[in-house]
Order: structure tokens, then C-alpha cells, then sequence
């Protein structure tokens, strides 16, 4: 019984993942990986609804039984998928802006981060979507992913705040430039899904670089409209009042 029993857990029960040998573990995070890259390739082709655990083990070159092992069945190894995207891209864009402090270089380096070949491809897209068409507005994981998003949204609203100030913009503008320039990256995105898509990485770019330039040149010269005719307005009005 002494040989079965060590610190009060018995012969074959497997041990906790804090007790388990370091080698052990990252075998176990490898084969995770594997599976969560699987899944968004398959997914990628294949649609959620259509994609299954068997063509995810398949795909990943293990067997289905390690699959159900490490997830608790579809639904927790897409959700796993779909999150494991969402975080990358957030330390792509974290990456290229870290030590940057000009707001128009921060914002062509997330423009830059979100065609990054890290997390820029057609399966990843792809994948991004059909998840997104099938998550569950009430799928707790799916609101771990509307922060990570909204990080990155509110971001972009910041610098071009930041940018605005220094051009003179009001902040109602700098929000809506904000909020194109997310439109914007978001279409290219969807573009880029389609199987047999022709938009690289720097086209994509360029895009969202003339859309920024153009932008802001076209809200500044706007406010100098506007403040043109101000004075004019005011102008007439101290000529027309009574000496």
C-alpha cells in the first residue's frame, strides 16, 4: 500500500499540472498549440458549422481522443481558436507601438500591425470571420474578445485625437477619421478572406496610409473654410452696423 500511495495520491491517478515535470507540461502547451492552429486553418476553409473535431485532429496530425483531452469538445477548442487570434493581434499592434510617441506614427504602426504577416493571411481571416458569424453575443469568451478589440478601437480614437489637436481638429472629427480608419481596416480585412484574394499586405497598407493623409488634410482645410467665412461673416456684419 506504501508504494501505492505517495503524499496521499494514489498509484494512477495523474498528477496535478502544477506537479507535473516541466517537459511534461510544455509537451502538453505544444500539442494545445497544434490543435488551436489546426482548428483556425480548418475553420478557415471549412466554416464553423461544417468544420468538427475529427478534421481539426486530422489537420493537427493527432488523434481525436488527445483533442478531447485538451478541450472540452468543439465548441471550447474554437472558442479557444478565435480568442488565441484576438490576443495575437493585440501583441502585434502592442509590439510595433511600444517606445513610439508621435501620434501619427503610432497610428501607421497599428495599420502596419493589422496587415503584419503574423496575423495577416487568408485562412486567419478567413477564420476570423466565420467565427465571428457564429460566436454568441452571450459567449463569456466572446466578451474577452469585444475587450480586446475595443482596446485596439479606442486606440486608434486616441491618436487621432492626439493628431487632431495638433492640426487643429475638433474632436468630433478625430472621431469620425477614428472610426473610418476601423471601417477601413476591417473591409481590407474581409477582402482579404475570400479565397484567391489579390490584396497583399502592401496595398492594404498604402490604403489606410493615403485614407489618414487625405483625411486630415481634407478636415483641416475644411476648419480653414469655415474659419474663412467666419470672418467674412463678421466682417459684413461690422460694415453693415450703424457708426
Amino acid at each position: 500500500m506504501a508504494k501505492q500511495e505517495m503524499n496521499g495520491q494514489k498509484a494512477g491517478e495523474s498528477q496535478p499540472k502544477e506537479q507535473q515535470p516541466r517537459s511534461q507540461q510544455a509537451k502538453g502547451q505544444r500539442k494545445r498549440r497544434h490543435l488551436i492552429e489546426a482548428a483556425i486553418r480548418v475553420v478557415g476553409r471549412k466554416g464553423v458549422a461544417r468544420a468538427t473535431i475529427q478534421d481539426v485532429a486530422k489537420e493537427s496530425g493527432l488523434s481525436v481522443g488527445l483533442a478531447n483531452f485538451y478541450f472540452a469538445g468543439k465548441e471550447e477548442l474554437f472558442s479557444a481558436a478565435f480568442q488565441d487570434l484576438a490576443e495575437e493581434y493585440e501583441a502585434v499592434w502592442r509590439k510595433r507601438t511600444d517606445g513610439l510617441r508621435e501620434p501619427r506614427e503610432i497610428l501607421d504602426a497599428m495599420v502596419i500591425a493589422a496587415f503584419d504577416s503574423v496575423v495577416f493571411s487568408q485562412p486567419k481571416a478567413a477564420a476570423w470571420f466565420a467565427f465571428w458569424g457564429e460566436a454568441c453575443h452571450g459567449d463569456s469568451s466572446l466578451q474577452a474578445i469585444d475587450r480586446i478589440e475595443k482596446r485596439c478601437a479606442d486606440e486608434i480614437l486616441r491618436q487621432c485625437r492626439n493628431l487632431a489637436r495638433q492640426h487643429g481638429l475638433s474632436p468630433t472629427q478625430a472621431r469620425q477619421i477614428g472610426l473610418g480608419l476601423g471601417a477601413m481596416i476591417e473591409g481590407l480585412w474581409s477582402a482579404s478572406a475570400v479565397p484567391g484574394s489579390s490584396m497583399k499586405a502592401k496595398t492594404a497598407i498604402q490604403i489606410c496610409r493615403d485614407y489618414i493623409a487625405a483625411s486630415f488634410a481634407k478636415a483641416a482645410a475644411s476648419r480653414e473654410v469655415a474659419g474663412h467665412m467666419g470672418r467674412q461673416t463678421a466682417k459684413r456684419q461690422r460694415l453693415a452696423a450703424p457708426d
